[in-house]
């Protein structure tokens, strides 16, 4: 043995610095926790020397080196003489603390180390043996070189202070009744050395005396190639400062208490255990740490009292998976690891609870419900969830950051339980019977809140997975993140798993979310998260096979919700069961992926909120709720500040069978904008279809905004393909609509109530309901209800306080419209097309139409415009700007009124405002065109018709207060037919204060017919100027209404009646004295060439331009003119005083030659005024004309002609 031993070097990896105490000295090193090295090997030896240096303040380092031997025990202390002179020495019956006991003394003693060698070292049952401690010793190392373990079944004590090391290969043994009696540090190892930093090993194998010169305190343990030796423990332990056991296996059940660190080490394993009747209780006032190399197996749940306690951290280390069915608490951090320091595994088949002051960190854990309360971060890298707890387990209520009450019980249900930056400890969990040992000292280790778990897996049906850094809170801790990769607790046994996930910073899931179940009579399980800050998540899905769809709930108070990289889904395959309901609501922004939630076969969807202060944005990803049975499906309500959907967004609820579908309901008070389409299918926009075969009704899309914008090929539909009715489409924005432009697909922007072609028996389509400020309709963009199957298009009603403009024509050659359609293959009525606005303007080939081309009747359009109805442009391919009401052929219904309330209507530059039916079999017959309006103004090839091709016309009728004027090839028409078709012309009545036109512009009005009798054309007016009736077209401007091969119509013009007291005017009583108004000095004198005033009469015209004409030109009988003579000549005025008139120069009264109408449309008659023509007097003119009056005209006539 001595020359086995004299191959050995050891050296320890940790410093020592030098100190008054060992402790002190051993600080230093072991503030280093990992610090040790393993396999050493030196030619034929084998020793394996591990420096354990503790994070804590354990007063020795240890290395461990064993031996191989068989132990026999032996009831009795035996000191052998290796130590010489200096060996020990057994005192019995010794009275120690007041009762008998055996004590040792003697040994080597060198410097503040005292030395003992025995040779056998046991202590019987009720045994008491204290180690004498004299003045100045620190540490008393006891070494057992015989062959047997020792058996201590009585008490081991030290009578003083110094710490106590026991080493014996052969194994130690502590019985049931075994117990330690000392104030400081108890060692017991089953090494073959202590080892000290100078390198001299205090050996079992080669027991040399310890040298003279003064050494310090044990810095390790040595093991030799023979590493028997086992460590057990029935007993109660406890000691004052540190406990630690090292060998090469611990068996421990007992009770284990440190007042600082606890250190259980094992080159192979570390196993613990307890019963019923007897806890294993591991408690340490700071540290407490359980490494085997090879296994840590610790099994103590049979007893509710059992558990692993610390001041301190919390330790397991193994090579392997940590087999941990146990309870802990620790004062500070709790880790699983492995031997080189990284994170390790804990396996627990039944039944773990950690409870951490600090940090709780390992990198996996697989087996029963695991509970997690930390008061700092937890950092697990993996769970796996098999089953429920067994024994002692938790079941609490437990309050989320909502109010919303959960409970956790571990026994009931598969749980996960992870509260981190927590308070909330011992009896609040509602554990049965956890002791909080008197010595257990808490530090205040926590620094942060933080979550992050790579993955999670509910293996077992039904589970609950809770994290939360909500739970009693620590408000010392900053807001944190909760951080989660995957978390599947889908089943295919029973229900899905719940996940809740309560965190006071942020919540981030980079993994999939699966909660569903595939299991007959299961749900799906519900997710559930909470933040105060951002969410972040992927995909979430919890669907069900058989039973209802899980309900998802997202929830930010002071952060936005971003769930753009995956998809959020609640489905059923179900017959009558319906998917989940998903809500997001957030202070902030909301950014979405795909969300579904259906109800599958003859399932219902389930209600999608999203609710935002701030923007809600879906991109390239769609919202869906639909309907496959009988059950309604869920609503779509969005309520933001602002709401964007683009690239291919959109937002949907159908029925495919006989449930109703759901509504999409949108409130945002800034704006809401859908924009892109790349495909027929792929598009933005909003949705509600009745799908075919199927019988409930559509749901209803309704938008309140302040402004709604539909961009490149968006669209808002609600149709119907089956036998239920479209929902409509109810648009409120305070501000602005806009619908602009074109897609990539080529298929307008648009907003549509639509009946697809889709069998024999479809529903009715829905209404399209716009209020608004200012509605835009451009670039190709579209408003309608249409038919295209069996039923009946619904109506279009828009309110726009402002204004409506519809402009232009798209990149795909179709115009912008608002319209109503009954299509070719239809059989329904078009619905109606009812617009109120302040002013509608619409220009460049754009639409606002009703039309049928099946069999049904196009719908009325009824415009009311308090300002202006403004309708200008054609194409650039000859299609006009149109107001219109139509039958295109071959459609075989009666075309719809077009009615028309304005104040200024204005058509101009080849735009058209008509009511016509193109059917060539005379099966459609146009409607009737009704304009109200104080003016009219055609120009440039503007029109209003009522034109059939075959048929009877429609009917115009102008009811106008002022004007109508006509100028540059302009027409009012009722014409009917061409060649080979027949009908007669339709009616026109016009009243109007005027009409006017100019006579070479040829702008007619007619009511002619080809084959048919003319119309009749009723016109009542104050007075018509420019235009006159004529039996046929000329190119002046004409009003006819005649027939190429049928009878001519009829043309009335009528003027209102004319009150004959309008032509007498009362002459004053009073005589006017004109002394002041004739200037005497002027007087021409008596030439013959006076001038003269010539009165006829007012004939008819009224005294007042204010006034109405009469209906007739009266000329009233005055007789022969009166010559009043020459005014020199008439009678001499003989005036007492000559008057102060001034000369001023004869006026000469003119007819009216022209006249003009301003902006108010008031008709002003003008004259051209003479330029005046000096007079030079004759000879015969004896008078004298003064200075003043030379340049007055010789002769001036005034004339009154009436009218």
């Amino acid at each position: 043995m001595k020359q086995f031993l004299s191959c050995v070097k050891v050296r320890g990896t940790g410093s020592i610095s030098s100190g008054k105490t060992p402790e002190r000295a051993i600080a230093k090193n072991l503030a280093q926790p990992t610090n040790y090295q393993a396999g050493i090997a030196l030619g034929k030896c084998a020793v394996k020397l591990i420096t354990l240096g503790i994070s804590g303040t354990i007063p020795f380092g240890i290395a461990l080196l064993h031996a191989s031997t068989n132990t026999q025990a032996v009831a009795q202390i035996t000191p052998d003489v290796t130590l010489g002179a200096e060996q020990s020495v057994v005192r019995p019956n010794v009275m120690i603390d007041d009762h008998y006991a055996d004590k040792i003394e003697g040994g080597a003693l060198r410097g503040s180390n005292l030395f003992h060698s025995f040779l056998e070292f046991n202590i019987g049952d009720g045994q008491r043996v204290y180690f004498a401690n004299p003045s100045g010793i620190e540490n008393i190392l006891t070494r057992v070189s015989g062959s047997n373990a020792s058996n201590i079944l009585g008490t081991l004590g030290v009578t003083g202070s110094a710490n106590l090391f026991l080493i014996n290969p052969n194994g130690i043994i502590f019985g049931l009744n075994a117990q330690l009696d000392i104030a400081g540090s108890f060692l017991a190892s089953t090494a073959n050395s202590l080892v000290f930093e100078d390198g001299f090993a205090f050996s079992t194998a080669n027991p040399d005396v310890p040298p003279l010169l003064t050494i310090t305190a044990p810095i390790g343990l040595q093991y030799g190639s023979n590493q028997g030796g086992t460590i057990s423990n029935s007993g109660k332990l406890s000691v004052g400062q540190n406990l630690t056991l090292a060998a090469n296996n611990l068996n421990l059940q007992g009770e284990l208490y440190a007042g600082r660190n606890l250190t259980l080490r094992a080159l192979d394993t570390v196993k613990v255990r307890d019963n019923t009747t007897n806890p294993f209780i591991a408690s340490s006032g700071r540290r407490l740490m359980i490494q085997g190399n090879r296994e840590v197996n610790l099994m103590a749940l049979n007893h509710p009292e059992s558990g692993f306690f610390s001041g301190g951290d919390i330790v397991l280390r193994s090579a392997n998976p940590i087999r941990g069915d146990a309870h802990y608490t620790s004062g500070s951090d709790f880790r699983i690891e492995k031997l080189d320091g990284s994170l390790g595994t804990l396996v627990s088949p039944f039944d773990p609870v950690i409870q951490a002051s600090g940090d709780v960190s390992f990198s996996s854990y697989t087996g029963a419900s695991l509970h997690v309360l930390a008061g700092s971060s937890v950092n697990i890298g993996s769970v796996t969830i098999t089953g429920t707890e067994v024994t002692n387990y938790i079941n609490q209520t437990v309050s989320l950051s909502d109010g919303t009450l959960l409970e956790v019980n571990g026994g009931a249900r598969p749980t996960l339980d992870i509260r981190a930056g927590t308070t909330g400890f011992d009896s609040s969990l509602g554990l049965q019977g956890l002791p909080t040992p008197s010595n257990l000292s808490v530090l205040d280790a926590a620094t942060s809140a933080e979550i992050a778990i790579d993955s999670i897996t509910m293996s077992a049906a039904d589970g609950l997975v809770l994290l939360t850094n909500q739970y009693n809170p620590n408000p010392a801790l900053p807001d944190v993140t909760i951080q989660v990769g995957q978390i599947n607790s889908s089943s295919s046994l029973g229900n899905g798993g719940d996940v809740v996930i309560d965190s006071r910073g942020g919540i981030v899931l980079s993994g999939n979310v699966n909660s569903q179940s595939t299991a007959t009579a299961s749900s799906g399980g519900a997710v559930t998260l909470i933040a105060n800050d951002d969410i972040t998540t992927t995909n979430i899905q919890s669907d069900s096979s058989f039973l209802d769809g899980g309900q998802i709930s997202l929830t930010s108070r002071h952060g936005a919700i971003d769930t753009s990289a995956g998809s959020l889904t609640s489905l059923t395959d179900s017959p009558g069961r319906n998917g989940g309901q998903i809500t997001l609501s957030a202070n902030s922004d909301i950014t979405t992926g795909n969300i579904n939630s259906s109800g599958g076969k003859l399932g219902g969807g389930g209600d999608i909120t999203l609710i935002s202060n701030g923007r809600v944005s879906v991109a390239h990803s769609s919202i869906q709720s639909e309907t496959f049975g009988f059950h309604k499906g869920g609503d779509i309500v969005i309520t933001a500040r602002s709401l964007s959907l683009f690239d291919n967004a959109f937002l949907s609820t159908n029925t495919h069978n006989a449930g109703d579908a759901g509504s999409v309901t949108i409130t945002a008070t800034d704006t809401v904008s859908f924009d892109g389409a790349l495909s027929p299918k792929e598009f933005s926009g909003a949705l509600s279809l009745v799908e075919n075969g199927a019988e409930g009704n559509g749901g209803n899309l309704n938008i309140t905004t302040g402004s709604l914008y539909v961009t490149n090929g968006a669209v808002l539909s609600a149709s119907t393909r089956g036998e239920g009715d479209a929902g409509d489409v109810n648009i409120n924005a305070t501000d602005t609509v806009s619908f602009d432009g074109v897609g990539s697909n080529g298929l307008s922007s648009r907003a549509t109530s639509r009946v697809n072609f889709g069998g024999q028996d479809n529903g009715d389509g829905g209404n399209l309901n716009i209020t608004t400020g200012s509605l835009y309709v451009t670039n190709g963009a579209v408003l309608s209800a249409s038919t295209f199957g069996y039923g009946d298009a619904g109506t279009v009603n828009i309110t726009a306080s402002d204004a409506i403009f519809i402009d232009g024509i798209g990149s795909h050659g179709f115009a912008s419209a608002i319209a109503s359609r009954v299509d070719e293959n239809a059989q329904g009525n078009g619905g109606n097309l009812n617009i109120t606005t302040g002013s509608l303007y619409i220009t460049n080939a754009a639409q606002l139409s009703a039309s049928t081309l099946g069999i049904g009747d196009a719908g009325n359009v009824n415009i009311t415009a308090t300002d202006m109805v403004y309708v200008d442009g054609i194409s650039s391919n000859g299609f006009p700007t149109l107001i219109g009401s139509r039958v295109n052929d071959p459609g075989q219904g009666t075309g719809g009124n077009l009615n028309i309330t304005t104040y200024n209507l204005s058509v101009t530059n080849g735009a058209l405002v008509s009511v016509s039916s193109s059917n060539l079999a005379g099966q459609g017959s146009a409607g009737n065109l009704q304009i109200t309006a104080n003016s009219i103004f055609l120009d440039n090839q503007g029109k209003l018709s009522a034109r059939t091709a075959s048929g009877n016309g429609g009917n115009i009728t102008l009811q106008i207060q002022d004007v109508l004027l006509l100028r540059n090839n302009s027409a009012i028409s009722t014409n009917a037919g061409f060649d080979g078709t027949s009908g007669d012309g339709g009616n026109i009545t016009i009243n109007a204060g005027f009409i006017v036109a100019v006579p070479q512009e040829n702008s007619d009005i007619t009511a002619n017919a080809y084959e048919g009798k003319g119309g009749k054309i009723n016109i009542t007016t104050q007075g018509i100027f420019g235009i006159d009736y004529r039996e046929g077209l000329t190119s002046l401007s004409d009003i006819t209404a005649s027939s190429d091969f049928g009878l001519s119509g009829v043309v009335e013009i009528s003027r209102p009646e004319v009150d004959p007291s309008q032509g007498l005017t009362s002459l004053p009583t009073d005589i006017i004295d004109t002394t002041g108004m004739i200037d005497y000095q002027c007087q021409v004198g008596r030439s013959s060439a006076g001038n003269k005033f010539t009165m006829t009469g007012r004939g008819g015209l009224p005294p007042n331009p204010n006034e109405s004409l009469g209906e007739e030109n009266w000329l009233e009988d005055l007789g022969s003119p009166m010559q009043v003579g020459e005014v020199g000549e008439a009678r001499e005025i003989v005036s007492p005083v000559l008057g102060n008139a001034s000369a001023s120069s004869a006026n000469q009264i003119v007819e009216a030659q022209g006249w003009m109408i301003d902006a108010d449309g008031k008709v002003t008659l003008t004259v051209q005024v003479p330029a005046p023509t000096p007079v030079t007097p004759t000879s015969q003119q004896t008078w004298q004309v003064s200075a003043s009056c030379q340049n007055i005209p010789n002769t001036a006539n005034l004339t009154g002609t009436a009218h």
